[in-house]
């Protein structure tokens, strides 16, 4: 939390399509983004990710700061509607950079 926060573009574009933000910064580096494995790839980790966050139910950190006297804004509005364990964000940053490894 010591450094400047993310761009509000690139949070934005990550919250609704991280797949597309990876292959995008693949072809900037001249890569082959391997499109169609890594969209069917996408589909296999929001679902397992969906499942676990369903499971678990743990709620997001601004639904408890207010029983805490805090007071904490969300910048991805997308993500709000699920429940926040497991970070669906990270499991597909791992799964395509595993991929892409």
């Amino acid at each position: 939390m010591q450094r400047a926060p993310l761009s509000e573009p690139f949070v934005s574009a990550v919250s609704q399509n991280v797949v597309k933000v990876a292959q995008e910064l693949c072809e900037s580096f001249g890569l082959d983004s391997k499109a169609d494995v890594t969209s069917e790839l996408a589909k296999d980790a929001l679902y397992i990710s969906m499942c676990l966050k369903y499971h678990y139910l743990r709620p997001r950190p601004y639904q408890i700061a207010p029983y805490f006297d805090n007071d904490i804004e969300s910048a991805d509005q997308m993500a709000e509607s699920t429940p926040s364990y497991p970070s669906g964000h990270t499991m597909m940053g791992v799964a395509l950079a595993r991929f892409y490894s």
